[in-house]
């Protein structure tokens, strides 16, 4: 029996079926096989392949000549007897036995077995999900919801209704919700009554890596400042740029000193924020509400420690002041950190009137 060496090159380092029942790979499977019978000979083809190039004359089976395809480092022209091929993929070697009927050597035995079974396996890959692509589709699950009060949705819902409040003009301001080991943050520097739930920022509350990351818009620079919010046991933060806010900062300021908090007592909707952590109900009416102020810097994030730091020396408050740029509240949960921001800008704008009117804030 003599042999016509075919020689073809492939991409994709998968493997090469050689003319005995050796199934040559370079670092994978055989992608696809086929392997028939015909009195001109047998064909084992492979797709994947290491695309080696090259000829290796096989004077017979028992020739101490014979080499496998893929260790042959010479490369041969064209001649009458010999074909070379070039293919996308393609196992690298083919090779068509000539002789004068059905091969029957136990060598070849098996062969049609091994592609078929390698091809089984990559068929059954090709339905089986990528961690990759599992990990994209589990970070897209985090902000689908049909229900209202998924944190995702109710963040888009409560930034529109703090617009039309002038809390969050011109892309200004944010609202993050903890939910369980999980953190949903509003985007930096977009309008944040368009928002849609596919627009948030999700991160792990335990490692602080982010879950899901919208590559097209960047992290809220108020991460670190929501984030020192839910380390003392919040479950909504909410920022905002309130002029009520940033002009009460200015007459504190004005009357009081740069050192000094904000303070009002005998206001009917001081009723509306809470004693303080741990503490149980809200103050009253003849309570006096306190809440800091810290100075504003160039950049958001930079504002972290002085906020903590008054979190320190004011722990009954819910609510922190930034000098000429808003407000940060929180809350126990969405609907206290709502809430409480809403009472506190009443407040803050009463006392602005109050100021205008020569009227104390304190007795």
């Amino acid at each position: 029996m003599t042999s016509t060496p075919i020689h073809s090159t492939g991409r994709g380092g998968a493997g090469n079926i050689g003319p005995d029942e050796t199934l040559y790979t370079d670092g994978g499977l055989v992608r696809e096989g086929v392997q028939g019978e015909a009195p001109e000979g047998e064909f084992s083809t492979g797709r994947g392949g290491a695309g080696n190039i090259g000829k290796s004359p096989r004077v017979g089976p028992q020739s101490d000549e014979g080499r496998p395809v893929d260790m042959v480092p010479e490369i041969n022209q064209r001649n009458a007897q010999d074909e070379f091929h070039t293919g996308r993929g393609g196992a690298g070697n083919v090779y068509k036995e000539k002789h004068g009927g059905h091969s029957h050597s136990p060598d070849r035995q098996g062969l049609g077995e091994k592609v078929k079974q390698a091809l089984h396996l990559d068929k059954k890959k090709e339905h089986e999900t990528s961690p990759l692509a599992q990990n994209e589709t589990d970070a897209e699950a985090l902000v689908h919801s049909s229900d209202p009060n998924h944190p995702a949705n109710h963040i888009c819902t409560l930034c529109a209704k703090f617009y039309n409040l002038g809390w969050v003009t011109g892309t200004g301001g944010g609202t993050s919700i903890r939910h369980e080991d999980k953190i949903y943050i509003a985007p930096s520097g977009v309008q944040k009554e368009l928002m849609k739930p596919t627009d948030m920022f999700v991160m792990d509350f335990n490692s602080k890596e982010y879950l899901r990351k919208p590559e097209v818009l960047k992290p809220s620079a108020c991460t670190p400042l929501f984030m020192a919010a839910f380390e003392r046991g919040a479950g909504c933060c909410i920022h905002t740029h309130s002029q009520w806010a940033v002009l009460v900062t200015l007459l504190v300021e004005r009357d009081f000193g740069r050192d000094a908090c904000f303070e009002i007592e005998e206001i009917e909707q001081i009723k509306g924020i809470p004693k303080g952590r741990g503490k149980q109900g809200n103050l009253g009416y003849y309570d006096r509400l306190r809440i800091p102020i810290i100075e504003n810097t160039a950049h958001e994030e930079d504002l972290r420690e002085s906020l903590e730091e008054a979190m320190e020396k004011y722990p009954d408050s819910y609510a922190i002041l930034v000098r000429r740029h808003g407000i940060y509240v929180w809350g126990d949960n969405v609907h206290k950190a709502k809430t409480q921001a809403e009472s506190i800008d009443y407040i803050l704008q009463l006392a602005v009137e109050m100021k205008r009117l020569g009227l104390p804030w304190t007795k």
